[in-house]
Formats: C-alpha cells, structure tokens, sequence
C-alpha cells in the first residue's frame, strides 16, 4: 500500500480546533497488515492497525491524539474480537473491543447492510457497506456511530462516514468531544 488517494473531511472536535476541509489518510505495511493513519489536524490524528485473517481484517490496535487548550493527549488501544468479514451476506454480525489499559473501553458491533459497488475516479468498485456502533466506558464516556463501505479484494475504506460524541477527562477537566467525518477514496492509484 502506497500513501494517499483518499481525502476526507475533517471534523469539529472542540473549540480550539480549525480543521481544513480536506485530510489525508495513510496507508502503510505495518506488522500483521496495514496502518491506516489520518491526520485531521496537528492537534489531531488517529491510527488503526488492520490485518487479513482469513476472510476478513480484524483491528488490533488503534490510538487516538487530541489536543485540547494546548494540551496534547495520546490514547493507544489495544484491540481484539471477531474479523469485519471482507465480502458477507447482508445481515452478518460480528464485534471487537478495544481497551485502553485499565481506564477505557470502547465496544463495537457491526453489521452487513448490502453489496454494491462505489464509482472511485471512474472505476467501479465493489465494497461491502456495513453499519457500526460503538459504546465508550471507563475514565471516557459515549458513542460512535460509522457507516462504511470497504473493498470486497482487502477490506480497504473506499467511503466512512462517521461520528464521535464522548466525555473525556482532560488536565483542564471533563472536555466535550464531538465529530463528525467522511472519508472518501479520490483514486485507486498509490500516490507513493
């Protein structure tokens, strides 16, 4: 995997933040798989390792930056569950978890919605639409909910649409964090 061709929109985390427009989401071989890093903002970006089990990438890390007031805050996941399956019937279910030490714990569950296929540059591509939740428990609080479409070949985000309301605990206090994003493959083409 090469860097770039996908573009996204950034969100609105806090009252600090300027986010442009437009964002860049990296894909490099990591470890078992793939790390996928996107950087909204020097005051924030977020990675996720994925790796090809069989039939399905399952998530076995993520870590999230937020800097609030000037004041940075790193949190590193670790992640294990059921693999998001690459290509399945509409329907099909499956969850994972990803826990921060001893301070927080975020519960997926997701669902096949349909396959179809994206036009990407002119291209058709087939993916696999599925719908996300999330529940966020422990020192943080709250939701997410995404709304993705992956390539059916290696589970790859052709579009994400996603949204993020939690409470975290900040050195300043308990800060409201709300977002709200897409994702969206601009060119199947490594730009690197």
């Amino acid at each position: 995997g090469g860097r770039g061709g996908w573009g996204g929109l950034g969100g609105h985390p806090g009252p600090r933040h300027d986010e442009p427009a437009a964002t860049t989401l990296t894909v490099t071989a990591s470890g078992c798989g793939v790390r996928l890093r996107w950087d909204v903002a020097v005051e924030r970006w977020d990675t996720r390792d994925w790796c090809l089990d069989g039939a399905g990438v399952r998530e076995t890390a993520m870590v999230s930056y937020h800097e609030f007031f000037g004041v940075g805050g790193r949190h590193d996941y670790v992640c294990t569950g059921d693999a998001r399956p690459l290509d399945a019937d509409p329907g099909t279910t499956w969850s994972w978890t990803c826990v921060m030490g001893d301070t927080d714990t975020t519960a997926f569950e997701g669902v096949v919605v349909e396959r179809t296929t994206l036009d990407v540059a002119g291209e058709p591509v087939a993916v696999s639409h599925v719908s996300v939740t999330a529940e966020v428990t422990g020192e943080s609080s709250g939701q997410h909910a995404i709304e993705g479409w992956y390539r059916t070949t290696d589970g790859l985000p052709v579009l994400e649409v996603g949204s993020i309301s939690t409470v975290q605990p900040t050195p300043l206090g308990d800060t409201n964090f709300t977002e709200e994003y897409s994702i969206a493959l601009s060119s199947s083409v490594p730009i690197g």
